[in-house]
Formats: structure tokens, C-alpha cells, sequence
């Protein structure tokens, strides 16, 4: 996998519901965290397209700051998590639970939006970012991330 010392890891695909395209503008936006974000379930193809919708960027991202690794298997994926400095879940509706007790499960700090099925999986032992829509939502993911990131205790409580 080639995964990096540190980094923050998302699950999913790219569509409307998952949050993810938010989670990239997050990592490649002015509040970014400094470190690598790594989409499980997004192909190359896939990233680069969702990258040419985004013409505020105003440049290429520096390589490596957003990396798709497309589908993994079970024993990959379990190495991914538990390396992740944080687990991001962005998710903007309902089912994204499933992640997020996955990450938990294998000790990764999560930070997941205020979604009923988040909130009610991971309890107090996520990052809560409120979900609304809109240019707001990437900054605070950025910041949320930021904040376990920097705060060993937190991301270690969390764990």
C-alpha cells in the first residue's frame, strides 16, 4: 500500500451522499491539515475527474496531498484503518455507520459529520462536524481533522 507515516483516511465513493467530495476540498483548501488524505473505494480516474470540477483549487495539488487507492481487500483495508492517524466520515445522509465502526473497531480516531446514523454508532468517541451543506462544511472538516491531528490526547481518547 505504500501508505505514509501519517494521514487521514475516508471510505466510500464519490457520490452525492458520501461527502467525500467536501472531505477533498478540506484537504486541499486554505485550513488543510498537513498530511496526506487516502480514499479507499476511488479510483484514480474517478479522483481526477471530481478534481477538474473543482476550478477554485486554482492549481494542481501538490502530488501526493490527495491519493486514491481504489477498492481494497479485507486485510488491506484492516491495515489501513488501524495506520490512520484519523478516519474521516463526512457522510452528508444516513448509512455511513458501517465505516465509522470499522475504524473504531480497529483503533483509529474518527471524525464523522452529525448524520442520525454516526451520531448514534459513535456515541461521544467521534469528532462531530455539522453537516449542512454549502462552503462552510469543508472548512470545518478541515479544522476537525486538524484538531485530532494536534491533539494527541484527544486523538488517543478517541481511539
Amino acid at each position: 500500500l505504500e501508505l505514509p507515516e501519517r494521514y487521514v483516511l475516508a471510505v466510500g465513493g464519490l457520490d452525492g451522499v458520501s461527502g467525500l467530495p467536501a472531505l477533498v476540498r478540506a484537504a486541499l483548501g486554505p485550513h488543510a491539515p498537513e498530511v496526506p488524505l487516502l480514499l479507499v473505494g476511488v479510483t484514480g480516474d474517478e479522483l481526477d475527474a471530481l478534481l477538474r470540477t473543482m476550478p477554485e483549487l486554482n492549481k494542481e495539488p501538490e502530488p501526493g496531498r490527495v491519493r486514491a487507492l481504489g477498492v481494497l481487500d479485507e486485510t488491506d483495508l484492516a491495515v489501513a484503518y488501524s495506520r490512520a492517524a484519523v478516519v474521516a466520515v463526512p457522510a452528508l445522509s444516513a448509512g455511513s455507520g458501517l465505516v465509522a465502526l470499522e475504524a473504531m473497531s480497529l483503533g483509529a480516531p474518527v471524525v464523522h459529520s452529525d448524520a442520525p446514523a454516526l451520531v448514534e454508532v459513535c456515541g461521544d468517541a467521534g469528532v462531530v462536524v455539522a453537516r449542512e451543506t454549502g462552503e462552510g462544511y469543508p472548512a470545518r472538516l478541515a479544522e476537525a481533522v486538524r484538531s485530532v491531528l494536534d491533539d494527541a490526547a484527544l486523538a488517543g481518547e478517541l481511539a
